[in-house]
């Protein structure tokens, strides 16, 4: 029994990180390592999960998505676009990492396929971009949603996840 809990109906949460000595936060850095987790690892779904506290589990299957398509970031491809190698390593670095990933139901994520984030954005609902955590441009001075400005969606939406997953734990 964890303390004096008498109402069932709780789940005694607050009493079992008090009995385990667990915080019941993400630290910065927590938060920084679970930035840093890559596509289809063994916590990748979960820590996307996190992100989606509204969804319907039972009833539906969700996929771990690309925003900005993996296939792109091959590094034959990104020298075609005129990337120097800097750029490539940094594309490199942050395309495979929950920054840039999402989850769709399996029907959007096989009709968005390889499509280009900004050609299939404006395809969805109004509420998309708050849903998936997807930076406002004008709020956060991105120019647009193309492969150019991958880098600087990016760091917004690292921004947008680090404020989600400490609001989440408060």
């Amino acid at each position: 029994m964890l303390g004096d809990q008498t109402d069932v109906s709780v789940f005694p949460y607050a009493a079992m990180n008090v009995r385990l000595n667990i915080e019941p936060r993400f630290s910065d850095t927590e938060i920084e390592n679970i930035l840093t987790m890559n596509y289809s690892t063994k916590y990748s779904y979960l820590i996307l999960s996190l992100l989606y506290p509204d969804r319907d589990w039972k009833d539906s299957v969700y996929h771990e998505d690309h925003i900005f398509p993996k296939s792109e970031f091959t590094t034959k491809r990104l020298f075609e676009r005129g990337y120097d190698a800097g750029t490539v390593a940094a594309y490199q670095k942050h395309y495979n990492t929950i920054a840039n990933l999402q989850l769709l139901t399996d029907k959007e994520n096989l009709e968005k396929n390889a499509t280009p984030f900004s050609d299939w954005l404006p395809t969805r609902d109004p509420h998309f971009k708050n849903r998936h955590s997807i930076p406002e441009l004008s709020i956060v001075k991105l120019p647009t949603y193309g492969f150019d400005d991958f880098l600087a969606f990016i760091n917004a939406r690292r921004g947008l996840i680090k404020d989600k997953l400490h609001v989440m734990t408060m």
